[in-house]
């Protein structure tokens, strides 16, 4: 399948998961409203499993690649991950449907566990700029899991609440503000 009719496929797929749930999306609605035969799209994926593995590993690395294109490698340590959580702020706020998909996959027992074997590169890039910043002692000395969870959970978490409009009108305005206070967080 051509790159065209791939991307074709996957934005189809993705707008019927977020309106119906990954159980209640048939491979046959699928293959109707990507306008692909249900045999050229089982030539490539076995099955839709495989299918939702394929989806969420590029959408995870798009968003891997999203966060960390943000990184200037001769900005100080607490300037580089300042920069990962405002765009993680940003891809939270701008791209919904990709997120929504990332959080319902997650927490599903159909992500492989080579899914996330491949995935591990680019989770691997933010993890070692945490440690760096613990070795340089500029953020807590907590597991950098955590520190991770703390950060990306917090900036994720007043993302919806902006999208929702739960929050202030001028929270973009604010976005470094709310940044340097998560920041403050994790540096213990």
């Amino acid at each position: 399948m051509n790159e065209e009719r791939l991307d074709r496929l996957f934005n189809e797929t993705l707008k019927l998961i977020s309106e119906q749930g990954f159980y209640s999306t048939p491979m046959s609605q699928i293959a109707k409203k990507s306008g692909i035969s249900m045999g050229s799209i089982y030539n490539q994926f076995e099955n839709k499993e495989i299918l939702l593995n394929e989806l969420y590993k590029k959408i995870k690395i798009r968003f891997a690649n999203h966060v960390l294109s943000k990184i200037n490698g001769t900005e100080s340590i607490e300037q580089q991950i300042k920069h990962m959580l405002g765009s993680i702020f940003y891809y939270y706020s701008e791209q919904r449907s990709e997120i929504n998909f990332i959080e319902q996959y997650e927490n599903s027992p159909l992500i492989t566990e080579e899914t996330q074997k491949q995935l591990q590169p680019y989770l691997m890039r933010v993890f070692q700029k945490f440690e760096e910043g613990k070795r340089k002692k500029v953020i807590s000395q907590l597991p950098t899991e955590a520190l991770i969870a703390m950060s990306f959970g917090a900036v994720s978490s007043l993302a919806k609440m902006y999208v929702k409009k739960i929050y202030s009108s001028r929270m973009p305005d604010t976005i470094s503000d709310v940044i340097d206070a998560v920041y403050l967080m994790i540096k213990g």
